[in-house]
This record gives C-alpha cells, structure tokens and sequence, in this order.
C-alpha cells in the first residue's frame, strides 16, 4: 500500500462498467478513495463539484502517461503513485 493513498482521490473514467469495476476495487484495495464516471459529461460535473480529486484515470490520455490494458493490480497502483508523485 502507498504511504500517500489515503489522502489521494482518483477519479475513473471509462465507458466500460468492468474497468470501471476492476481499476475501482485494486485502487480501492490500495487505499485511495474512488470516484468513477461512465462517460467524460459525467466526469466533468464530477470534477467542477469536487475540489478534492487528486487525479483523472481514463482511457483517452494525448498528453498523459500510457498504462496498457490489460494491466495487473500492481502496475495500475504503480502507475498510480508514480503519477501522483510527479
């Protein structure tokens, strides 16, 4: 577990319900509190009526790192904290 995880929020975006689910419960596991969205609309009134998301995890990422699914439970928490932290 990361030592900064609980004090993170993730926000996940994905229109698929089983990524919304795995990605939510390792995360979930790892500590970090977990919001999700099915779709980037959902996303944004999420994002605008709450301060505290520390990070957006989604699919479409033109300017952010890259995780390729499939991913284990340790390189998404890996991936996670390395983004977190930079």
């Amino acid at each position: 577990m990361e030592s900064n995880s609980a004090q993170s929020t993730i926000l996940i975006v994905d229109d698929d319900l089983a990524i919304l689910e795995y990605a939510g419960g390792v995360l979930e596991e790892y500590g970090y509190a977990v919001l999700t969205a099915s779709n980037a609309a959902s996303a944004l009134v999420m994002l605008r009526s709450n301060e505290g998301i520390d990070l957006l995890f989604s699919d479409p990422a033109p300017n952010g790192r890259l995780l390729k699914k499939p991913y284990r439970p340790q390189q998404l928490a890996g991936a996670i904290a390395a983004a977190l932290a930079w």
